[in-house]
């Protein structure tokens, strides 16, 4: 386990040389969060005399969400497809040497690059399963369209907000929370290699794992 470790680490330390000198974690984590939210205020100024049962949306899109999440996780992100070698690379052969299951703290703003999402990535969540569903609705009530965004924008940035907690020390006032404690450990499992490409693959609500079977609690 030493040796494993320590090789690890040295990978660790190779990836942070390619990070750019201009990089930084926080900056990153800023602009994701502040450009969800501009994309959820937007959504939600176009709502226009909501109806009491176009609320239904926003239980469907974050049902939707959650599949989506763990169908991207559980196949693209870990099995190599043809139109998934990109983010296959990034997460499970980046992501999970970077991060092992005994080792998963960041330990500087850099580590935060194979943390958070990459605005290539953030752009095809966007134009394959944003957009899309938003302009579906849209057919039947502009407002079932809105909603969709807002819910499914707003699932993102908690996903993005909980993944980071995931990798945060375990000190910190974050995944220090009682909910949080049980979500990090969550995802602490998935990152073992002999359980990465079958458990545990929803993150902010593994409501999917659980029924699906798929969640493993060690």
């Amino acid at each position: 386990m030493i040796i494993i470790k320590m090789k690890g680490r040295e990978y660790r330390s190779d990836r942070r040389r390619g990070v750019p000198s201009w990089y930084s974690g926080w900056a990153h984590l800023a602009v994701i969060t502040g450009a969800s939210l501009l994309g959820i205020f937007l959504f939600a100024f176009q709502i226009q005399d909501i109806a009491l049962w176009q609320l239904w949306m926003i239980p469907t899109a974050f049902v939707i969400s959650i599949i989506d999440e763990y169908v991207v996780h559980r196949f693209p992100m870990h099995r190599v497809t043809t139109l998934g070698k990109d983010i296959y690379k990034k997460h499970a052969a980046i992501h999970h040497r970077y991060f092992t299951h005994d080792d998963m703290a960041m330990e500087e703003g850099r580590d935060m690059a194979e943390i958070l999402t990459l605005p290539r990535h953030v752009l095809e969540l966007l134009f394959v399963a944003v957009i899309p569903f938003t302009v579906l609705f849209c057919l039947f009530s502009w407002n079932l369209g809105m909603l969709f965004g807002i819910t499914a924008l707003s699932y993102y940035l908690v996903f993005e907000w909980i993944h980071l907690a995931s990798h945060m020390p375990k000190n910190h006032w974050l995944p220090s929370l009682p909910v949080m404690r049980s979500l990090c450990e969550h995802h602490r499992i998935h990152h073992n290699t002999r359980l990465m490409r079958e458990h545990n693959f929803n993150i902010a609500f593994p409501l999917v794992d659980w029924a699906l079977g798929t969640s493993y609690k060690g």
